[in-house]
């Protein structure tokens, strides 16, 4: 779909226009110049020909790669911090938080149980990119033996909810107060009255059995209360706000 086939001679589609315009800007220069491709043709001339082990050349071709894979990586995971730290501010400017409680959450750029969270004690104003902490498979049951680190019921959470709600990349938690006082109400449930409440008409799901404290039983039951929602109502609790980004 990069060529018109109309057309009587080679014409590019507009998807062929904004790859070409978007390659240079994220990928190295050196692998959308003409100088690259000719030498890779030459190449794949000579494996035709058996001139040239196929392994040799992806060997070659991934070594350097790899060097700008991970500076990407590198790009992607300093946004997706700054980001975050950015929302726990923001949050404190709305004053919508208490302090140091509550706690926000973003998966890593290439995993759904790998994720960014804030540590223990850190008060929502003063939060840094640098501050927020990985917690990943391998180190995950380590880091909840020590609440210094973070909140064990954060990590049951949050862990639970990205691994079985795969678009839950992102997870924010709050006690917001008017969130609070509707997640006190014998039925909680938004009817649709006016285009305020039609926004949230059978997209708020409910647990109205929240037991208080995110222990893993209780994770588990937050992770399968969501479903494909992106809000959750904790009854007599608070909510839980999900995203991709």
């Amino acid at each position: 779909n990069y060529v018109d086939p109309d057309a009587s001679n080679f014409q590019p589609t507009a998807l062929a226009k904004v790859v070409c315009d978007t390659l240079p800007k994220h990928v190295s220069n050196d692998l959308v110049e003409f100088e690259f491709t000719a030498t890779l043709e030459k190449d794949l001339d000579k494996i035709s020909d058996g001139k040239l082990p196929y392994k040799d050349l992806l060997s070659d071709f991934w070594r350097d790669f790899k060097k700008h894979l991970d500076k990407m990586t590198d790009l992607e995971r300093s946004e997706i911090l700054n980001d975050l730290a950015a929302v726990f501010r923001w949050t404190a400017k709305l004053n919508m938080h208490e302090g140091i409680a509550n706690h926000f959450s973003v998966c890593a750029s290439d995993s759904n149980e790998d994720f960014y969270i804030n540590g223990t004690g850190a008060h929502f104003s003063n939060i840094k990119a640098s501050d927020l902490v990985l917690v990943e498979q391998k180190n995950i049951e380590e880091i909840k033996k020590n609440p210094s680190i973070v909140d064990p019921t954060a990590i049951n959470i949050h862990s639970a909810i990205h691994k079985k709600a795969p678009h839950a990349r992102c997870i924010l938690h709050i006690h917001s107060k008017y969130a609070t006082a509707l997640s006190t109400l014998k039925d909680p449930t938004l009817p649709p009255l006016d285009q305020n409440t039609m926004r949230f008409y059978n997209r708020v799901a409910v647990l109205s059995d929240f037991g208080g404290l995110g222990f893993e039983e209780e994770a588990d039951k937050m992770a399968a209360c969501i479903g494909n929602n992106k809000v959750m109502l904790l009854a007599n609790h608070g909510i839980l706000t999900t995203g991709q980004t």
